[in-house]
């Protein structure tokens, strides 16, 4: 077949198409870009990775690992959004578009990692000790609730019997 388009020297050739674009580089959710190691690493603990790309022209990166802020850590690596946030021992958790966390007060304390809407009283008796500190290290279990002091009895309206002492009130 003399002057057929698609045979050159005997050997048939399919139609020309036009080269496709490669992809734009990007991470997967739960990895951002290091541009250190100039690759995808897993995201970190503490932190949510939606994914992304990442443009070498420009150095834009949409693949970022976003801290998920004061209080709030995840319970894994490679979290893909904010919604994989929680609270921290000692804090209670603020659902939202944006989680945010609070720091238990008073008599209070969270053992974290749940999503505890309120911080949990001491039982009866017993109080924060505040010489081991003041912020989430001194809130984070039900051991951080010592025995109320003697002078704290003394300071009650009535006549309270703490820690085995009748404690009077003046």
């Amino acid at each position: 077949m003399p002057g057929h388009p698609l045979l050159l020297l005997g050997t048939a050739h399919p139609p020309l198409t036009p080269p496709r674009s490669a992809p734009p580089p990007g991470c997967a959710p739960g990895r951002f870009f290091n541009s250190s190691s100039s690759a995808c690493v897993d995201c970190p603990l503490g932190s949510y990775c939606p994914g992304g790309i990442q443009n070498s022209k420009t150095s834009t990166a949409t693949a970022v690992a976003t801290a998920c802020g004061t209080g709030l850590t995840t319970t894994t690596r490679r979290a893909r959004a904010a919604t994989s946030c929680t609270n921290l021992p000692g804090y209670r958790f603020v659902s939202g578009t944006t989680p945010s966390a609070v720091l238990c007060t008073g008599n209070t304390y969270s053992v974290g990692l749940r999503k505890q809407p309120s911080c949990t009283p001491c039982s009866s008796g017993f109080v924060i000790a505040t010489s081991g500190g003041s912020g989430a290290d001194a809130r984070d279990s039900p051991s951080d609730c010592g025995e109320r002091a003697a002078q704290q009895c003394a300071c009650a309206p009535a006549p309270l019997l703490c820690s085995g002492q009748l404690a009077l009130s003046f």
